[in-house]
């Protein structure tokens, strides 16, 4: 091989791992109590999103709601909590494959509301997807009620609460 040939395939090799960071698809963010793998953090985000469906409306938000859910399992759930909500989302995969509805990005409504009614009523059936479900809806909640926009319009919430009439006849 000569030099010329060399730095040629080290100009394409240097190339190749420059670029290769960008064939990755979707970042799953690590969380060190909540291992999740590329396959269920997708599902988690699609039901996280469907749960509450917010298009129509545009409130903003410091992290998205997938981000925050799992903030809040890893900070303030115990070890037993989250064991259990892991296994309700393998629960869920397995009937989302079982039944060929392994895409929820692309169901209809009525096929959503088929999964989440399945979910609702699954408390005698299977405890842990029961658990996942209400977990993840509180939560879903619980972010789109603390964003500020809502409450400020909705609630209307004011930092500091009252006004001070000095001169008001009582």
């Amino acid at each position: 091989m000569n030099r010329r040939q060399a730095i040629q395939q080290l100009s394409i090799m240097g190339l190749g791992l420059t670029l290769y960071p960008g064939c990755k698809i979707e970042e799953v963010p690590d969380y060190a109590r909540v291992p999740l793998d590329g396959r269920n953090y997708k599902t988690f985000r699609e039901v996280s999103e469907a749960v509450l469906p917010v298009d129509h409306i545009v409130y903003t938000t410091p992290e998205p709601r997938s981000e925050f859910i799992l903030t809040i399992l890893n900070d303030c759930t115990s070890d037993e909590e989250i064991q259990k909500y892991l296994m309700g989302l393998q629960s869920l995969e397995s009937y989302l494959s079982k039944n060929n509805k392994e895409k929820l990005g692309k169901l209809t409504n009525a096929e959503l509301d088929e999964i989440f009614a399945f979910m609702e009523n699954s408390k005698a059936d299977d405890e842990n997807l029961f658990f996942f479900y209400q977990t993840t809806k509180n939560l879903a909640r619980q972010h789109f009620t603390g964003c500020e926009k809502f409450m400020t319009e909705e609630l209307k919430y004011e930092f500091v609460p009252g006004r001070y009439i000095g001169c008001a006849a009582v």
